[in-house]
């Protein structure tokens, strides 16, 4: 019996100004073979945040970056968790129609 592994998703480093962002494409790990959604993780220090929140600033960095298979279109919905922290997983979902969704998720260490 053949057994398909799928090659392991990794973290990549990304820099936004001066701030260090570290990228995963959670797509790898569906496992399904389906391409979309396209399921990205990213984690951001606090200060990158208050940056990204700004117009189009998140849309702009990840078509920059190429972080999906074709560039965003548009932000459809952002909603950020309730809390103080120093890192925020960022959770994004691309469509098929290139819009994404965010979910700012704070890390409490």
């Amino acid at each position: 019996m053949k057994s398909s592994t799928q090659p392991a998703a990794r973290w990549s480093n990304l820099h936004f100004g001066t701030h260090l962002i570290k990228f995963l494409n959670a797509s790898r790990l569906k496992g399904s073979g389906e391409r979309w959604p396209e399921v990205i993780l990213l984690l951001v220090p606090g200060p990158a945040k208050k940056k990204l929140l700004a117009r189009n600033a998140l849309r702009d960095f990840l078509n920059k970056h190429k972080v999906f298979s074709k560039p965003a279109r548009k932000l459809t919905r952002s909603v950020t968790l309730p809390g103080v922290c120093t890192i925020w997983i960022v959770l994004l979902e691309h469509s098929r129609t290139s819009t994404f969704t965010a979910v700012w998720i704070p890390l409490r260490l």
